[in-house]
Order: C-alpha cells, then sequence, then structure tokens
C-alpha cells in the first residue's frame, strides 16, 4: 500500500472516530491493521527527510517504489469533479481529461535523463476568499512552492480545493498535474526543454506536493497529540 495514502488515511481515523462513531465498526474491513496506527513522531521524521531530499535533489522521486507506482493514477485519472451548487453534490464530468503519453517506469524517462539539477521548496498551504464565473464566493484553498531546474526559478500556485460553505469540490492529481505542467511550460518557453519533459517533471512535482501537504499536516497533528487533544 502506497506510503503516502496509509499515513492519509491514518491521519483521517481520530476525526472520523470523533465524528462518525456509528460507522466505526467499518474499519475492521480496512485490508490491513496497519491502518489503524496514528503516525507518530517516526512518521513525521520521514517525511521531514522525504522534505529535505526534495530540497536538494528532486530526482531521487524517480526510484521510489511508491512514485512509480503511481504513474498509472497520472495515466488513467477519474474523470473531472464539477460541483452542483443547488445540492451540494460533487459529479464527474465524463471524457474531459488529456491523456499523458508517458511511460511506466519513472526510471526511463526522459527527464531522468537531464543533467540539470532539480529542487523543491518554499511550500506553503493558503486559503483566500475568491469569486466564481457565476460571482458566487468561495475559499480558494492553494498550494505554493517553488521549483528550481537548474539556474530556473519557477514560482507555482497549484489549487487544492475550492470550498463553498460545507460543500467542496477538490482537485485531484490530473487537474493539478495540468496546472503546474502549464506554469513549468511557460516559465520554459525560450529554453530547450522538451514538451516531453515538461509533462514528466510535471508529474514529479504533483507527486512531492502531496508528500510537503503531507508533512506539514503531520507536523499539527503531533503538535496537537503532544498537546493532548485528539481532533486533528
Amino acid at each position: 500500500m502506497n506510503r503516502l495514502f496509509l499515513v492519509y488515511l491514518s491521519l483521517l481515523h481520530p476525526w472520523a472516530v470523533q465524528q462518525l462513531p456509528h460507522l466505526e465498526i467499518l474499519w475492521q474491513f480496512a485490508p490491513t491493521t496497519e491502518l489503524s496506527f496514528f503516525p507518530g513522531q517516526e512518521h513525521l521524521i520521514q517525511f521531514q527527510q522525504w522534505t529535505k531530499q526534495l530540497e536538494i535533489d528532486s530526482y531521487w522521486l524517480l526510484e521510489d517504489a511508491d512514485f512509480q507506482s503511481a504513474v498509472h493514477l497520472f495515466k488513467n485519472p477519474p474523470d473531472p469533479p464539477t460541483l452542483a451548487k443547488a445540492t451540494g453534490q460533487v459529479e464527474g464530468e465524463p471524457g474531459l481529461r488529456s491523456k499523458l503519453e508517458i511511460v511506466d517506469d519513472p526510471q526511463n524517462w526522459a527527464v531522468a535523463k537531464l543533467r540539470i539539477p532539480l529542487s523543491l521548496y518554499g511550500f506553503d498551504f493558503v486559503k483566500k476568499p475568491e469569486r466564481d464565473n457565476d460571482g458566487q464566493e468561495f475559499i480558494a484553498c492553494q498550494y505554493l512552492l517553488k521549483v528550481k531546474l537548474g539556474a530556473v526559478e519557477i514560482p507555482l500556485r497549484v489549487d487544492a480545493a475550492q470550498r463553498y460553505g460545507k460543500a467542496a469540490v477538490l482537485f485531484w492529481w490530473k487537474d493539478q498535474q495540468e496546472q503546474i505542467a502549464e506554469q513549468i511550460s511557460q516559465a520554459l518557453a525560450e529554453t530547450e526543454i522538451a514538451n516531453q519533459v515538461v509533462e514528466e517533471l510535471s508529474c514529479l512535482v504533483c507527486y512531492a506536493v502531496q508528500i510537503l501537504a503531507l508533512t506539514e499536516r503531520l507536523e499539527i497533528a503531533n503538535r496537537v497529540k503532544r498537546k493532548g487533544v485528539q481532533d486533528v
């Protein structure tokens, strides 16, 4: 099981127990007992180490087994979500996804053959009020970070979610990958970097964003746990 997904589920468990105690019995159907743990200091340390590695040399992800297994999510994404504002229901719009032309093994990607240093840093999570095309207010949740490819520094802004009251539209990995690819492509427009490299690089950065976001969440969860508060 993907380590990022495992930690994400374990972070959800304490909240679910408080909010939906009548469903706690269903936890016994989890495919592995590993889902019953609460991420501790050792998990935080591991994610912090990954974050430091991303700041030094982000190419290590190409050899990571979890990233390799996640490539199919970029190649075979779910339908993009839309929000029916009248009902608060989130639905998919089939057939609107573009296909990525990347091979299954990241170690065989064109980006793996680059001799240009790559690092990710300056991660932040921000929320701000905005209005959509219909004039309706929502809270935009976004990730901010910087990608440095050689001497080129690329600031990125990646959508995480749009919240309309209690309803929310989440941006899937493919949505985020496409946003990242567009911003990287614009930043590298005057270079000789091939579009294939941009697509592969956007997948790597998108997956790294999930690591950085979970690292921040783990830091919050561990601070709260030390204070003896269960709701994270």
